[in-house]
């Protein structure tokens, strides 16, 4: 099943070159993608509030051809078979007022039981009459850290970082790598960014953003005085 909505950027969405911004590519999808589990609901059967909720663990996001300005845009967003025993994989695109794809996005999810996978059924899948078709022939590749980095920041977490799970939310995970960049024009050279969640930021981490420039672009880690917390690829070509 493909389900699509229609979508308004806000002004708050774009970046200084008046297209649609990196961080805010990830919460436009996503929150369509929930519209659709939304629309399910009672098949599906999760209850937020009882603990047992979707997380995403991975994202690959291709910008094929953005242009400036506010405009209606089409998401279309469907649920593939399982990836694993307790993952599954969505995929997006976002559609310009012409037809023509101008992202396209995958995301992998997890389902979690208060913090403890839960394995997943091809009956809890069912209502989602999950599709064939995918948005990039490969699949996600892995990220690998660098050893060492060029910058290396603090940046402090705000209490609207926080949701509703006590933790940094996916989606403002790319605004916080950001961070990492000063005079490189990150906005207008990105074509790729590929993110994978290792651990949750929580509230009153501290938190530092870390980056290395290689040959296709940037390699960004979030990490804390405990742990790495999510890993991210800036790729310019």
């Amino acid at each position: 099943m493909v389900f699509e909505e229609t979508v308004f950027p806000r002004f708050s969405d774009l970046d200084r070159t008046g297209r649609i911004s990196l961080g805010s590519l990830p919460a436009i999808l996503e929150d369509v993608g929930g519209h659709h589990l939304h629309s399910l609901r009672e098949d599906v059967g999760l209850d937020a509030t009882a603990g047992l909720a979707w997380f995403c663990t991975n994202w690959q996001i291709r910008i094929d051809a953005l242009t400036p300005g506010i405009r209606p845009y089409r998401v279309r967003t469907w649920t593939r078979k399982k990836h694993s025993n307790t993952t599954v994989l969505r995929d997006f695109q976002l559609v310009d007022p012409s037809g023509k794809v101008v992202v396209r996005a995958e995301a992998k999810y997890a389902l979690m039981d208060k913090g403890t996978p839960v394995p997943i059924t091809e009956e809890m899948l069912t209502p989602f009459s999950p599709e064939e078709e995918c948005v990039f022939e490969a699949e996600m590749a892995k990220i690998i850290p660098p050893e060492s980095f060029s910058i290396e920041k603090l940046i402090g977490l705000r209490r609207s970082d926080i949701d509703f799970y006590g933790h940094v939310h996916n989606t403002r995970y790319l605004d916080l790598a950001l961070e990492a960049f000063s005079e490189e024009p990150v906005e207008q050279l990105t074509r790729e960014i590929r993110i994978a969640f290792r651990r949750p930021v929580r509230q009153g981490d501290s938190l530092k953003v870390l980056k290395k420039p290689n040959e296709d672009g940037w390699t960004v880690v979030l990490r804390s005085e405990r742990e790495d917390h999510c890993y991210l690829s800036f790729l310019t070509e």
